[in-house]
């Protein structure tokens, strides 16, 4: 079992070593050396970090279903070994916003892009500036079925070695996903609607770029949109049409926050505003919100309660903010584990260090990878939520510039839950991975759960 081995010594398959999933690999330090035997008694060798790991050899085990031999193998040669086996050309794809390096199938690589360009109807002689595109294509998602449009926005940047092209999948078919599609439980999924009953005020939508603030954005819409309310939206692009909504693009002649003042004079009963990304356009949706208006928008902030801050470093007077905020929705998506090969798992020292107590009691799963999921071991994604209203303590709280730690501490002993919490609730449901928690979620989020659990007798809300 402790035998030290060189890469050398095997020839590798790249179809075995796709038998375990990428993150699994990574994750255990393993790979599968050689080919896997059709009888079921035979050995398999694999190569380790630490060979005398005797639960991961078992899950190795499970997952070949065969008897394992574990080499002992140093970190590079592993980490070539799995990058032989998942990032060459015939790797079988990638899954929920991570990188997946293959090799570029034309002979010319300018070529592909030129022909990307043409289909976006942009200038192929430009290669100097950075250009904005999209074009359609029609998709089968399953075999026989109607063929289901799918638009590609494209963004073709000049790079040191040619031209990068960026391109982003938007699903048009369908509308909007509704709230509970996206993943709210069912009592934060009525705080939502309840938000949205009212006539005036501001909603916000907090969270990095690809957390899916804009799709949370138009399912809300999609909740409201009845043909009895006048709907404006500024948006940069338009990603899905939506009826009975009188959507705007943001132009270089008008931005977010002249269509935003535009919007005010055109009598509507909700606007939708892209992004808060300056101060005008934070002034616009304060005074859109306050003058009779239910408006909509996003920010970049790690949690709902940083929304607070973010708006005053903008410029926004607190007593403003306080008047006009009715709550903020927070959010991060994260890999959905494949309900066909998910096994359980155990926690690396690391995140049992991080998490500490958090854990006690959820059974944790992980991910295996399977014919279904392409070998990642996850298949779609999920939304994490914290929904956040704001009630008069908090209103108090904003007026009196009380300190932010206060102010989430006082939201746990409330029972507020956070995005850590619902992180836990989604890990107790099996539907997600300790792997992608970790990934998501802010570091000293977690960490300040965790000591908050530990200062309360493990009670976290």
């Amino acid at each position: 079992m402790d035998a030290f081995a060189e890469l050398a010594d095997y020839e590798l398959d790249p179809e075995a070593i796709r038998r375990l999933a990428r993150d699994f690999c990574v994750h255990h330090q393993v790979v599968v050396l050689g080919s896997i035997p059709e009888d079921a008694r035979e050995v398999v060798h694999v190569g380790m970090l630490h060979p005398e790991n005797g639960p991961v050899r078992t899950m190795v085990g499970r997952r070949l279903l065969r008897p394992v031999k574990a080499v002992r193998l140093n970190a590079f040669e592993i980490a070539r070994a799995i990058s032989l086996g998942h990032d060459g050309p015939r790797a079988r794809g990638g899954n929920g916003g991570l990188l997946l390096p293959v090799d570029a199938p034309p002979a010319r690589p300018d070529a592909g892009v030129s022909r990307i360009k043409v289909l976006c109807g942009l200038d192929i002689t430009e290669r100097r500036a950075p250009q904005d595109g999209r074009f359609r294509v029609r998709l089968e998602e399953r075999p026989g079925e109607t063929p289901v449009p799918i638009d590609l926005r494209v963004s073709p940047a000049p790079g040191l070695c040619g031209e990068d092209v960026a391109m982003r999948v938007l699903r048009t078919a369908g509308g909007a996903l509704s709230l509970e599609a996206l993943g709210f439980d069912p009592e934060r999924r009525q705080t939502v609607e309840s938000l949205l009953a009212n006539p005036e005020g501001l909603i916000l939508v907090t969270g990095p770029t690809g957390s899916g603030k804009t799709t949370t954005l138009y399912s809300m819409l999609d909740t409201v949109r009845d043909g009895t309310k006048k709907v404006l939206t500024a948006e940069d692009p338009n990603e899905v049409v939506l009826e009975k909504v009188s959507q705007k693009q943001v132009t270089p002649l008008a931005g977010m926050a002249e269509l935003a003042r535009a919007f005010l004079r055109q009598d509507p009963d909700i606007m939708m505003i892209g992004e808060i990304c300056d101060a005008d356009t934070a002034t616009t949706a304060m005074r859109g919100a306050g003058t009779g208006h239910l408006v909509l928008s996003t920010l970049h902030t790690p949690d709902a309660w940083s929304c607070v801050q973010r708006l005053e470093g903008l410029g926004i007077d607190p007593d403003v903010v306080a008047e006009v905020a009715l709550g903020v929705v927070a959010q991060r998506l994260a890999r959905r584990l494949c309900p066909a090969c998910s096994g359980p798992a155990r926690a690396p020292p690391r995140q049992a260090r991080l998490f500490g107590g958090l854990l006690e009691g959820v059974p944790l799963r992980g991910a295996a990878g399977c014919e279904a999921c392409k070998d990642t071991g996850y298949r779609g994604r999920l939304g994490l939520f914290e929904v956040l209203v704001f009630d008069e303590r908090l209103l108090d709280d904003i007026m009196s510039d009380r300190p932010g730690h206060e102010v989430r501490d006082e939201l746990r002993r409330r029972g507020h839950i956070n995005l850590v919490q619902d992180g836990l609730r989604r890990l107790r449901a099996g539907d997600t991975s300790l792997d992608e928690l970790t990934r998501v979620l802010p570091f000293r989020a977690i960490e300040a759960e965790r000591t908050f659990a530990e200062q309360n007798g493990g009670r976290v809300g």
